[in-house]
This record gives structure tokens, C-alpha cells and sequence, in this order.
């Protein structure tokens, strides 16, 4: 049964994904699809007027499956460079029975006003997080 992989990624003020089919071990199935943008090159994502909350530039993202593969938990940072403002948000997604993220079924987003309220170490804007299940066996 192929998987799919989504990745995503900001550059910019620009947003872009992808939906890539894996197996099971984590080889590509066929060629990967191009990057899809998050909206179109013609109306780009207004990061200040986007649904996401907040304000400034995206400084990064992360997103992770729940151990019982039942919950998607979508988490960001975003913020400012010249006024070293930041703030974070979060939110779980339920999967639906097909295995993909139902959006209409989402928690509202939590905010953090700054990365010592999540108990992060360090100064310093946000530049880059990621987080992974692992299986101890």
C-alpha cells in the first residue's frame, strides 16, 4: 500500500507543497509531482492576511502524526526580524478514515507569545523546528 508524503515549505513570503507517493520503507514511488504554491503565482499568500494568525513573516513549520496515526499536530513560528518579535501557534488536526488531515475537524490554533513559553532553550528568533515519532522497540 503507497503512502504519501507531504512536504512543505516557506521561502519568503511564499508558501509551496507537495503530496509524494513513498512505500512503506520510504522509497519515492515514480517521480516526485511538482511544487504546488500556496495560492497562485498570479494572487500570492498575504502572510497578514492569510487564515493562519499572526503577524509577520513565516519562520518556520512543523508537522507530525500522532503514535495512533488518529491526529495531525501542525505547529508554527512566525514573526519579525527587525523588532525580534515572535510568536507561536499550534493546533491537531483529526485523519480522517482515507488518512488525510480533515481540516474541517481541526482545533482552533493556541498561541505561545514567545519560545520560552513552549520551554525552549536559547535567544533568538525561531529559524528552524521539526520533531519526529520515533519507535523504540
Amino acid at each position: 500500500m503507497p503512502y504519501k508524503l507531504r512536504q512543505a515549505y516557506w521561502r519568503g513570503n511564499e508558501g509551496w507543497f507537495r503530496d509524494v507517493d513513498i512505500q512503506a520503507d520510504g522509497t519515492v514511488i515514480g517521480s516526485p509531482p511538482a511544487w504546488k504554491y500556496i495560492g497562485t503565482p498570479d494572487n500570492p499568500v498575504d502572510q497578514n492576511q492569510e487564515p493562519l494568525p499572526g503577524k509577520g513573516k513565516m519562520l518556520c513549520q512543523n508537522n507530525w502524526l500522532t503514535p495512533d496515526g488518529k491526529t495531525l499536530r501542525q505547529a508554527y513560528w512566525r514573526g519579525d526580524q527587525q523588532t525580534g518579535k515572535q510568536e507561536g501557534y499550534y493546533r491537531n488536526v483529526e485523519i480522517d478514515s482515507n488518512g488525510y488531515p480533515n481540516f474541517s475537524k481541526a482545533t482552533d490554533w493556541s498561541k505561545l507569545n514567545s519560545p520560552n513559553q513552549a520551554g525552549l532553550s536559547g535567544s533568538g528568533l525561531m529559524e528552524t523546528q521539526n520533531a519526529v515519532v520515533l519507535t523504540v522497540q
